[in-house]
């Protein structure tokens, strides 16, 4: 596991969400919060990720297939990068041009990465990856500080889109 609170350079200020993976969109924390919680009826997989982290990068071409693999039966998949501005173009651009997702992508909008996550989940102490599962109901149904495989996501997803939309 990596902390990103060691790693993470200051992040860009903040612009509203919208844009899709071919083009990172700085978001906030309550940003991030509301998207992930506002998809009310689907499931949801919010993952937090750097290209710096290397377990990240096993970890999101999986989830990329599983994004696709699942979109039918209800799951969103919202990808939260922490990699910092000054690397976007070097690093996360080029990284998602080999691993294209169908799915937003977001960085990190904001110069306090210790308020950001504690936004997001105040027991989370900054590793990443990170992956927070959201019940149809927009509740955390399930976290995980540490990578995943391909099967233990799926196990999680599975059980949760088996769960009739409310």
């Amino acid at each position: 596991m990596l902390t990103f609170l060691a790693l993470a350079a200051a992040l860009t200020s903040s612009t509203a969400p919208g844009l899709t993976a071919e083009a990172p969109r700085p978001a906030s924390a309550p940003e991030i919060k509301e998207l992930s919680r506002g998809q009310r009826g689907k499931v949801v997989l919010l993952n937090f990720w750097a290209t710096w982290c290397p377990p990240c990068l096993v970890e999101f071409p999986e989830i990329v297939a599983i994004e696709r693999s699942y979109r039918v039966q209800g799951l969103v998949v919202i990808s939260v990068s922490a990699d910092s501005s000054s690397t976007i173009d070097t690093n996360l651009l080029p990284f998602l041009e080999k691993h294209p997702a169908d799915f937003p992508i977001y960085t990190m909008a904001t110069d306090n990465v210790e308020e950001f996550m504690r936004v997001i989940d105040p027991e989370w102490t900054g590793d990443i990856p990170a992956t927070f599962f959201i019940d149809r109901q927009g509740k955390v149904a399930s976290k995980r500080f540490a990578a995943m495989t391909r099967e233990e996501m799926e196990q999680v997803l599975e059980a949760l889109l088996e769960k009739p939309e409310p």
